[in-house]
């Protein structure tokens, strides 16, 4: 198990009445842990972490580790998490 913290941000925190969980999650994928977070609170956050059609992350949300764009990791070419970090999740932004 690989433990890391997860900072929420608007409706996610609203949905989940936490600012901050400390997880642990079965493997280094971004996408574990957004299933894990589904599969806690999925009832109550909208739209889905998790596309049901596809089982695939929804990509929408946005998800920063350690303040940076998971993307913009060089030194994580396969978006590895690692024990220890703090990852930030927006949820989708609307407005025009």
């Amino acid at each position: 198990m690989l433990g890391v913290k997860v900072q929420l941000f608007f409706g996610l925190r609203n949905a989940i009445g936490e600012r901050e969980l400390d997880l642990a999650i079965e493997n280094a994928r971004p996408q574990s842990l957004l299933k894990e977070l589904a599969s806690r609170y999925g009832d109550r956050i909208e739209p889905p972490l998790i596309d049901a059609a596809t089982g695939e992350a929804n990509p929408h949300y946005r998800m920063l580790v350690n303040g940076r764009d998971l993307a913009s990791l060089r030194d994580r070419p396969d978006g590895e998490l690692r024990e220890g970090d703090v990852v930030q999740l927006f949820p989708p932004a609307a407005g025009g």
